[in-house]
């Protein structure tokens, strides 16, 4: 009898404007061929708004993964800080990375059901209109004394931050990284 594999969840949260203007779906193509032993592994693309359709489908996993670009990753958060409307527990995550979070929204402190966090904090301010988004950083919540966070300062449009390829693989790194 073959042993049942893990499921290894990933979602792509998107910006303000959708999928035209991320790598989101296209990073989320590409896991999507990954194969690795002993774990089913399924990425899918979220816009930001639909984070609660993406808690749904990471909920049942045994290894969640949430990656957000800009208004996504601010959404990312509230996956494991808010739930769902109350109508379920937040999710808990065992990696959240944050794409240059935007501080237009909440990015809520993360409690402890997230395990490690990583953000690029863009801190190129060129005085452009796309460069008033973005800048945004995570925190942890106060009685939080377990996630890992890291962060790294990167000095891009904000409009390239997701689409870089060094960075694409940094974050590729840190998610295969999961299933070992």
């Amino acid at each position: 009898m073959t042993p049942a594999k893990k499921r290894f969840h990933i979602a792509f949260m998107g910006p303000l404007g959708g999928a035209s203007l991320t790598a989101g779906d296209e990073m989320a193509s590409h896991v999507q061929t990954w194969v690795i032993p002993g774990y089913l592994t399924l990425a899918k693309f979220f816009p930001w708004e639909n984070w609660q359709q993406a808690g749904d489908w990471l909920a049942p996993a045994d290894v969640r993964a949430a990656v957000g670009y800009s208004n996504g990753g601010n959404t990312a958060a509230w996956l494991a800080a808010y739930g769902n409307n109350g109508y379920r527990t937040p999710t808990p995550l065992d990696l959240l990375i944050g794409l240059d979070p935007t501080f237009w929204l909440d990015s809520p402190p993360l409690p402890p059901t997230v395990k490690r966090a990583h953000y690029y904090w863009n801190g190129n301010f060129i005085p452009w209109f796309t460069q008033f988004v973005g800048h945004g950083r995570y925190t942890l919540a106060d009685d939080n004394k377990t996630t890992k966070l890291t962060f790294e300062t990167v000095y891009d449009f904000h409009g390239n931050v997701d689409k870089n390829p060094t960075r694409q693989q940094a974050i590729y790194k840190m998610l295969r990284a999961l299933a070992s």
